[in-house]
């Protein structure tokens, strides 16, 4: 089978190009498929993350904003292509790439496509073009994949024609259960994501001013890089806390941030899935996360591995993180409980997951 993954940019860094990354090298385990991963523009020319060997990477064009004769360009370019490398399943990486895609159906009449959605089904729900999309998506395409059980569920609550088989599958954990043990002595607060309006860091700003009141020994270092990191440094800097709040920047490899943490926070206004809360409770570490729809739900059991918080309450926030400042045992105890369900995030399980959906299709 000729499989390949159609995705937006695979120059950025963030969590959907590294689930590209991690899926296609899964796929490539099986010797009788063929891995495709095409990105419809990519300015940076290479992957920010190394794909596998056996992956066979394209680029459709330069990457100019879409304008109506591009757009009819690059729909007949993804058609040549298609048929060019005989692609028997096309995987969109983002429902928004159905405006080159949907257009396969007349095209390409014998080309499966599957709709892989990254974000809460509610981020965007609002926006007219995406609703559209996700819509057709919905009716014409033959699977349609969201992250979590709540997320297929709001769909099939919305959306009254659904003819493409949906189901929720998780993302890979991007570590493997770590056998260091927790760091108990850590006073390192840890958040990890795109320094954007979305991922709250504003939120925990706010928060961090009243736990430092408290706890002026701790810090918190925050990994990531974005467009809204200016304002965000100058939000620490206006609140004088330089000395407690470091940027830390973006970095492929968080382990030994991860290793000398002792609490995570997640302050997003919405999370997908929350992958990075994953790959801290692969470090063992105490997770707070606001309960946003719908990802940190899915991954913290509230009072068992973590606190799930009420959404943009930054003095819950800080309250909570206060209580695992405050209480070894607390922290001993999520700690202890952090990995115990991991193991369905693992790559061979969700792979497991695709391979049986590419079957049923």
């Amino acid at each position: 089978m000729n499989i390949c993954f159609f995705t937006g940019n695979m120059g950025n860094g963030g969590g959907t190009e590294k689930m590209t990354q991690l899926l296609s090298s899964e796929f490539c385990e099986n010797q009788n498929d063929n891995i495709f991963v095409l990105t419809k523009s990519n300015i940076k020319i290479e992957p920010y993350f190394t794909l596998d060997e056996d992956v066979k990477y394209s680029i459709l064009d330069n990457g100019k904003y879409v304008k109506i004769f591009s757009l009819i360009k690059d729909v007949f370019l993804l058609a040549k292509y298609i048929k060019n490398n005989n692609i028997d399943v096309l995987i969109n990486v983002d429902v928004s790439l159905g405006v080159f895609s949907l257009p396969l159906k007349i095209l390409c009449p014998k080309l499966k496509q599957i709709y892989w959605e990254h974000f809460s089904v509610l981020y965007n729900i609002n926006n007219k073009r995406t609703n559209k999309l996700r819509k057709k998506a919905l009716k014409y395409g033959d699977a349609y994949v969201v992250l979590t059980p709540q997320d297929a569920n709001e769909l099939k609550h919305t959306y009254k024609k659904i003819n493409a088989k949906l189901l929720d599958i998780p993302n890979i954990s991007t570590y493997q259960i770590s056998d260091t043990k927790y760091n108990l002595a850590s006073k390192t607060i840890l958040s990890v994501g795109n320094l954007i309006k979305v991922k709250g860091f504003d939120l925990a700003i706010e928060a961090a001013s009243k736990i430092f009141e408290k706890h002026p020994d701790w810090c918190w270092h925050i990994y990531g890089d974005g467009s809204d990191g200016d304002e965000f440094k100058q939000m620490v800097k206006n609140l004088s806390l330089d000395d407690n709040i470091k940027f830390m920047g973006r970095t492929n490899n968080l382990t030994k941030a991860y290793s000398e943490s002792a609490i995570f926070v997640l302050p997003s206004r919405s999370e997908g899935f929350g992958l990075v809360l994953i790959e801290a409770q692969s470090y063992h570490i105490p997770t707070v996360a606001f309960d946003v729809p719908f990802g940190p739900r899915n991954v913290i059991t509230n009072g068992v591995n973590g606190f799930l918080v009420e959404p943009f309450d930054t003095d819950s926030l800080a309250e909570n993180v206060c209580k695992l400042i405050e209480d070894d045992n607390f922290r001993t105890t999520f700690s202890d409980n952090a990995s115990k369900d991991l193991y369905k995030y693992q790559a061979d399980v969700v792979s497991k997951q695709w391979q049986n959906l590419l079957q049923q299709i």
